[in-house]
Parts: C-alpha cells; structure tokens; sequence
C-alpha cells in the first residue's frame, strides 16, 4: 500500500461531490478551512485524505462503505472486513456490490488487491453513479408498496427501474469498463487492444504508470549538467509551485433521472459522468507546471510528464528549466539543439537515446490522450534542425519509433498533418539536403511512417512546394527513392502509388527542358 500510496501522491483528487458523498456515510469529512484556506465546492476537485485512501486502497473502507448503504436502505445483508487480507476484503467488496448490479470479475479483483490505486479511484467513483440510480429507484419501489398496500384492489407493481434494466444487460466489469474518478468522463483501459499493438510483445501496462521494458537508470546519465543548456533553461523568480429531512430517498429520487433501458451500463456510467462533470483535461503546459523532479519516468502518466522527467534525469535539468525550454513552442529546446558543441552533443544525444526506450510507451500515452499528439512531435521534431548529424538521425529514430505506435493504433493521421502541416518536412528535407546519404534511410523511413499510404502527393505536391528550386526538388526526391526502393515493401507501395513512373516521366520532361516547372 505504500508504494500505491506514493504513485498517487502526486493526483489523489476525487470529485467534491463524491468527497461529500462519503461524507454522508461517515467515511471522511472536509477540514475546516482556517488562514483563508477555502473548502472546494461540490464541483472542484478535492483531495483524499492518506487515511481514507489507505483504507480504500486496502477495501476495508468500501466494506464500510457498502455496510452504512445496506442499513440506510434496510438491505439485510453485513459484509466483513479481513484487516491485512486485502484479498479476502476485497472478495467481500465484490460480493457487495453484487446487490447494487456491478459485477467485479477475477482479474478486476486482483488489481484491486494489488493496491493500484488509480482502479480504486475509478471503482469509487462508479459505484458513486451506480449508487444514485440505484437509490432512486429503491425510493421508487418503496412509494410504490406504501401505494399498493393503500390500494390493495388495484393488484401488485412488478419491480423494475435500474435493477431491471442492469438484469437485462448485464457485464462483468472489467478495468476495461471502469470510469476515472480523477478524469470523469473518461473510459479508460487497462488493456486496450490498441496499446497492445503498441508495444508488441511487452507486457500490458498499467494506468497509473507503464514500464518500458527495461530500467533507465539515472545512473547511466553520466556527467554533470550542461551549464550552458541549464542558462537556456533559466527562469525569473522561483520554481513553480447530510441528508434532507423527512425522506431522504426521495429526496435522491426528485435529483436523479430515470437512466434510459437503450443504454447499456457502461453507457450510462459514462453518459452521467459526462452530464455531471465537464471537467477539461489539463493541456501539456498544465501538467509541465505539475512537474515533480522527485519522480521517476516510470511513474508518469501522461507523454508531457514522461517527456519532462526525462529531461529532469537525462539532462540534469530543474523543472523550471524544463518548462523554460519548452515554452513559447519549445523556442529554447530548438537553440540547444543549434548548439554544435561537442560536449552539447553528448548530452542530446544520450537524452534522446534514452527516450528512445520509451517511444512505445509515448505513442501508448498519446493515444489515450489524443490532444497531445501535435504537441510531442513537434517539440521533438525540433531536433531535426540539430547542429550535428548524430543528434538529428536519433531524434529521426526516436520520432519513427512513436509515430510507428500510433499508426498502429489508428492514428497515422495525425501524424500526417504533424510532418505535412508543421515545418517538419520542410526541416527533413533540408536535413536529407544537407547530409545526403548519410542521413536518407533514417529520414526516409520517418516519412514512410507518417504518409505510406500518400507517398505521391507527399513527394510531387508538399515537397515540392518546400523546395527552392527544380534542382534541389529533383535532388532531395532522388535521395528518398533511392531508401525507398531499398525496402521491398516501400519499393512495392512506391510503385502501386505511382511514385516510380510520375518521376521517371518528370526526370524524362526534365532532359529536354532546362526551365523549372
């Protein structure tokens, strides 16, 4: 529970409302607000209380919890807790929520068990929904009885609301299903079929950080910080920084609508939380503000964090710093990378080699966070302007490697519109200009990644109109043919395309015409 505890140190937040919510049931209570401090209100986030989320952690508080429902609502049935058997708690608290409609199936109960705290948040927050709907529908059969014992003659009701719509569609919960209570809003995966094409062969991730696959230890960044890249770096000022009287239930009732019977479970889970919360997902700006260099890569959860941290770790760089660099669409980021200093080079390009071994889990990230896509290509993409050969053909490895990820997950795209709609095709092709064939495959094989399926607009339409003139075009293409065509299956999809002959009729119109078309 520590090391859970310690993941979550740096977001354990649940909804207001849902704090408040525990509060009703005695499991947590706000603190007064003293020196100005303000209490958050129902829609601000609030943060759990170590106490609370230990117990939530160990499923001794959800016992708790699910105990004071069942005597609110007079539902004969007492869990028990097993204090220092989290499994066996846990066995309970399935067995629970069982009389609420929420199926919790063996491999949901392990990771629970486990401590992943990031589950349980999810969990609570979903049995929070489930629970309103849950209610109101138990004051709707209660005020039904009391009306069929007055009217015996009018004949019985059949039971029905969200208990007979769950009956009808019910399934197993998985982590597949699970609603974030720190995102609400959001389904997130534990085991998407997408973030496993990612990284093939690697073992599934976890939502509340991902391994690569290998430790990238500290150590192995040797050597002190870079004092000039520190002065890019540098920042003014410091781093930063009860219930209703009367009938309660039907209170509940009155605030809580009738979930619709078209919907499946998950659907509603998700609808509610939509309705209920319209919380905006921090940008990458936001979450660089959150930076904490006390963290490892391994812990991040996001491609700003993961992208940040190893800045902090591979270049010996405060998180001041870091924000600097990447500020302003990472102006500073692209001088270091001008910086043709040997000592310069070293560091970028064992930053980046190091990265490298995270490229799968970035692309993993990206796809469950869409928006930062464009973000992370083009400030790595800056390094395609390196001063040096080595440091450039790396960041083309490293960028190859992420866009290969999210091609694989449906998101080639968007890396499309990064290489054609930002400067970066433009600095591939003065990188393939510069260096020739040393540089060719590497930049051929980002470019390949990006636009398989578009080679010929790409090269007779985008490159061209980046070029300076006919001559330089014609040469810049000759270089991406030629690493094209050395791998069979781009040598096969040049010529399905119509790469080969459009440019072999071009070089032909070119023989006997001196003018630039």
């Amino acid at each position: 529970a520590h090391d859970a505890l310690g993941r979550m140190a740096q977001t354990p937040e649940i909804a207001g409302d849902l704090f408040s919510w525990l509060g009703d049931f005695g499991l947590a209570k706000p603190k007064a607000a003293g020196g100005g401090a303000k209490v958050p209100g129902p829609n601000e986030p609030h943060i759990v209380p170590v106490r609370l989320l230990s117990g939530l952690l160990s499923g001794e508080a959800f016992v708790e919890l699910l105990n004071a429902i069942f005597s609110k609502h007079s539902v004969r049935q007492k869990l028990t807790s097993h204090p220092g058997d989290r499994q066996q708690s846990w066995n309970q608290v399935a067995k629970g929520l069982n009389k609420l409609n929420v199926d919790l199936d063996a491999d949901t109960i392990a990771v629970l068990a486990s401590g992943d705290a990031e589950t349980v948040l999810e969990l609570l927050g979903e049995v929070h929904y489930v629970y309103k709907q849950w209610a109101a529908d138990d004051a709707k059969r209660k005020r039904r009885r009391q009306v069929e014992r007055r009217q015996p003659q009018q004949g019985g009701g059949a039971a029905g609301g969200y208990a007979a719509a769950a009956a009808a569609a019910r399934t197993p919960l998985g982590p597949a299903t699970l609603v974030s209570a720190s995102h609400p809003g959001e389904l997130v995966s534990a085991r998407s079929e997408a973030i496993s094409a990612v990284s093939p062969g690697q073992p599934p991730s976890t939502m509340a950080g991902v391994s690569p696959g290998r430790d990238m230890s500290v150590d192995e960044l040797d050597g002190e910080a870079d004092p000039e890249l520190q002065e890019q770096g540098e920042v003014d000022g410091e781093a930063g920084h009860p219930d209703e009287a009367g009938h309660p239930e039907e209170a509940e009732a009155e605030n809580v609508a009738e979930p619709s019977a078209k919907l499946s479970t998950e659907d509603r889970i998700w609808q509610g939380y939509g309705q209920q919360h319209q919380a905006k997902p921090l940008g990458p700006e936001e979450i660089l503000e959150q930076l904490d260099a006390e963290r490892d890569l391994e812990s991040a959860t996001s491609a700003p964090e993961l992208l940040g941290l190893s800045m902090v770790h591979g270049l010996k760089l405060s998180p001041a710093q870091v924000r600097d660099l990447l500020a302003d669409g990472g102006r500073r980021l692209l001088r270091a990378f001008g910086d043709k200093r040997e000592k310069q080079r070293t560091h970028l390009v064992r930053w980046i080699g190091n990265l490298g071994n995270y490229r799968g889990v970035l692309a993993e990230f990206v796809l469950s966070r869409p928006g930062d896509g464009i973000w992370l290509l083009s400030t790595l993409g800056h390094g395609l302007s390196a001063a040096t050969l080595e440091v450039a053909e790396a960041v083309c490895t490293l960028l190859a490697g992420i866009c290969s990820g999210l091609a694989g997950g449906n998101m080639r795209s968007v890396c499309a519109n990064w290489l054609i709609e930002t400067p970066a095709l433009k600095d591939v092709a003065a990188l393939v200009s510069k260096c020739g064939n040393a540089i060719a495959s590497s930049a051929a094989g980002l470019v390949v990644t990006c636009c398989h399926h578009s080679l010929l607009p790409l090269l007779s339409q985008h490159l061209k109109q980046l070029s300076r003139g006919e001559q330089d075009y014609l040469a810049v293409v000759h270089l991406f043919l030629s690493a094209f065509l050395k791998q069979p299956e781009t040598a096969q999809a040049c010529i399905i395309q119509g790469v080969v002959t459009h440019f072999l009729a071009r070089c032909v119109q070119r023989l006997g015409d001196e003018r630039s078309t």
